[in-house]
């Protein structure tokens, strides 16, 4: 079984756990103090005796999840056995966490409203848990770098991450099975030489473009899609936006009635994007296996160009739109990956639809963690390895 933190008490044990499961519906910024009091059945008074405000009470809540995410990581890195054993018991205490824990990532969603002492003791433990996890991949893998090391650690804590949206549609043991299938392919791909000539180099492209749209529409768009990725939506104001375009807050008002009007923009324009392109390339696809690279390589290009900073927010902030909002967001999003499954389910008809939907899924999201980080982002050859990282997992 997995380790688990100790508690202080039940009631805190409680709180932590409602807030939790509250945060992972309607979002951090959508629950209240009272929303938490109620949920357990205590008075607002009695909250406070546990926890300072909201924010302890998110820190404390996302560090006890990556204290879960840790304990695991370290208890098979302390494993008296060889290479081999210690990553299978990697494998097997992440498929229980997985299993046992519904809420135990949120922390990928909502760490970026974590302030002060408390975003340096989560970044910290993080990192721990990058470490560890590293020093068990280079046990199966001593022939690689530093630098693979790290792109094949965040891939497997990224395949774990990934599965909370199709789980219920599959038996959890067929769950982790896949999810283990996925690592041990991911764990030993063949990454590209990275001094090869001709070699792509990787994006760094937190900075302002080198080209700004010329259209106001276009350039209040863009200015918001680049501070929502970097700042959180909560944490941007109208006044921002239009500093950011060079103009005056009347003229945001007369494209947009209100910032959530300019987030339900930035992510239609996203989803419907990459429904374009996909049609674009597929259109000239004879086969499923011809379909599922072009997929696969067009998400990639995506994934590296602008189109990364709407993949961030699309997973972090889209909770904070209403609710018919989200679920025609929601939907074209199913139907994007819906091509997967199609092509997928014709190359492995052993799998059933909720499995290759669950194969296709955890792919898109493995991308979509791998360029979410800037060093790795920036890596020569990322564009490649991506390639083989996601063809492997799909196929495992």
């Amino acid at each position: 079984m997995m380790a688990r933190p100790v508690r202080q008490s039940s009631r805190k044990a409680q709180l932590i756990e409602a807030s939790s499961r509250l945060f992972q519906e309607f979002g951090y910024h959508n629950v209240s103090m009272d929303d938490l009091a109620t949920a357990v059945g205590v008075t607002g008074p009695a909250l406070y005796r546990h926890f300072r405000n909201k924010h302890d009470l998110l820190a404390q809540a996302l560090t006890g999840q990556l204290v879960l995410i840790e304990g695991v990581v370290r208890q098979a890195a302390d494993l008296d056995g060889g290479p081999q054993e210690k990553f299978e018991a990697f494998l097997s205490g992440m498929g229980a966490l997985v299993v046992e824990v519904d809420e135990a990532l949120l922390w990928k969603r909502e760490r970026r409203h974590l302030t002060g002492d408390d975003q340096q003791d989560f970044r910290h433990r993080l990192r721990e848990v990058g470490r560890v996890t590293a020093g068990i991949v280079r046990g199966v893998r001593p022939e690689l770098d530093d630098a693979d090391i790290r792109l094949l650690s965040w891939c497997l804590l990224a395949i774990f991450a990934s599965s909370r949206e199709y789980r219920s549609a599959i038996e959890a043991a067929r769950v982790v099975a896949s999810l283990q299938a996925m690592a041990r392919a991911v764990v030993g791909v063949e990454l590209t030489a990275r001094d090869a000539p001709g070699d792509a180099e990787g994006r760094e492209d937190d900075a302002d473009p080198p080209r700004r749209p010329a259209g106001r529409r276009e350039r209040i768009l863009e200015a918001a899609i680049r501070l929502f990725d970097t700042r959180g939506y909560y944490a941007v104001t109208i006044e921002d936006i239009a500093e950011a375009a060079d103009a005056a807050i009347a003229t945001v008002y007369q494209y947009f009635s209100s910032k959530a009007e300019l987030l339900q923009a930035a992510l239609e324009r996203g989803i419907e994007g990459a429904h374009y392109l996909t049609w674009h390339r597929l259109s000239g696809a004879p086969t499923d296996a011809l379909a599922l690279e072009i997929l696969i390589d067009s998400y990639v290009e995506l994934a590296l160009g602008p189109h990364r900073r709407l993949l961030g927010i699309l997973a972090a902030d889209l909770i904070y739109l209403p609710a018919p909002v989200q679920h025609t967001i929601r939907k074209s999003e199913r139907e994007y990956v819906e091509e997967w499954v199609v092509a997928l389910s014709a190359l492995r008809p052993e799998l059933g639809p909720a499995e290759a939907r669950a194969f296709s899924q955890t792919t898109i999201s493995l991308i979509n963690e791998v360029v979410q980080i800037p060093a790795l982002r920036a890596r020569p050859g990322i564009g490649a390895d991506l390639r083989a990282l996601a063809h492997a997992a799909i196929f495992a």
